[in-house]
């Protein structure tokens, strides 16, 4: 599930990977939905859409972290994978946590986003803006290629309270250290509330899809093998 900024072909380098390594995978964009009808009817659809299949193990990256929950037990997934993901907490929305002070995003990503949303031509106006922010350590071109106008309905999805991860082991947590636009503190799940999920790190900025893809295949790949090996030894 790619996130927001990044259309979905973005994902097909760690795809072709992850299929070198013998795994069967597929990329379902968040932007490929209609969301007229509400977010809950949003997700149902989108949980169809990925359809039901023995073992599945989901990743969601950026806002998607928040749909993963909750796709997640529509499809009874043997695993959710959260990269640099916002994370979302029982009883809080991400406006509550905004509110409360909690610094999920970097400041200066914050203060000029909504003005480029509103740019008629965002590549032009605020080029500088997206490659510092997303793109800093990705391929030359990057931005031109696989940015995208994202049409989500973000404020009602940061307004939403979404369902929180299960309180068990098979959450893990990949963490950009080099994010410039979620803080890698936020990408941690909250040590009290999801005291079983796993942390992994990986040195890049907010697109490892893009900046390292054959690290992060490989870090899925072996990802997927704890969650099979785990599953097989009940």
């Amino acid at each position: 599930m790619p996130g927001s900024e990044t259309s979905y072909d973005a994902w097909n380098g760690v795809a072709h990977r992850l299929r070198e390594l013998g795994h069967t995978c597929c990329i379902h964009g968040v932007d490929e939905i209609s969301w007229g009808n509400g977010l809950d009817a949003g997700l149902r659809v989108f949980a169809d859409t990925i359809g039901l299949a023995e073992d599945t193990v989901l990743v969601g990256h950026s806002v998607a972290g928040l749909f993963l929950p909750s796709v997640g037990r529509l499809l009874n997934a043997a695993s959710e994978i959260y990269v640099a993901a916002l994370i979302p907490q029982p009883g809080k929305t991400i406006l509550d946590r905004l509110l409360m002070g909690e610094e999920m995003f970097f400041q200066s990503w914050a203060e000029e986003y909504a003005q480029m949303r509103r740019s008629v031509h965002p590549l032009v106006t605020h080029r500088s803006y997206l490659e510092w922010h997303l793109f800093h350590d990705c391929p030359s071109g990057t931005a031109d290629r696989y940015w995208i106008n994202s049409a989500l309905p973000l404020r009602e999805i940061y307004e939403t309270l979404f369902a929180p991860p299960d309180l068990t082991e098979r959450c893990q947590f990949i963490v950009c250290m080099e994010d410039r636009t979620l803080t890698p503190a936020s990408q941690r799940p909250n040590a009290e509330l999801f005291p079983f999920g796993r942390m992994y790190e990986i040195a890049t900025g907010h697109c490892p899809h893009l900046a390292a893809p054959t690290e992060l295949a490989h870090l899925f790949a072996s990802l997927i093998e704890i969650v099979h090996c785990e599953n097989n030894a009940y």
